[in-house]
């Protein structure tokens, strides 16, 4: 029986807000130039993460979302799970790198045309 609870409208928006701007960062910096490929590897990781993630919580049980599921699947040791967190993770610290060499202070020796 397939599942009938899913996230809520803002948990969606959420969601599709911050793909949406983590994509439109990374096309920013890759054509500033300030960290060259790992944009690109960035949105490919973020792109193929989502689809994971669907694949992961397509058999979910009744009274689980998106989330609940990949959280709980990731606990038990389902590899794409923790993949899928892993994917996710990824693009939360590419997001410190890029604040940090798009914004950061250039003495401190971080150059952003080095990464």
């Amino acid at each position: 029986m397939p599942a009938t609870t899913s996230m809520t409208a803002w948990q969606l928006g959420l969601y599709y807000g911050y793909v949406l701007l983590t994509l439109t960062v990374c096309v920013y910096t890759a054509r500033k130039g300030v960290l060259k490929l790992l944009p690109v590897i960035n949105g490919g990781i973020l792109l193929g993460a989502g689809v994971l993630h669907v694949l992961v919580s397509a058999g979910r049980p009744e009274g689980f979302n998106e989330f609940g599921i990949l959280f709980r699947m990731a606990s038990r040791g389902h590899g794409m799970a923790m993949l899928v967190l892993a994917a996710y993770l990824f693009t939360l610290i590419w997001w410190l790198l890029a604040v940090k060499c798009t914004f950061g202070s250039k003495k401190r020796g971080l150059s952003p045309k080095r990464m």
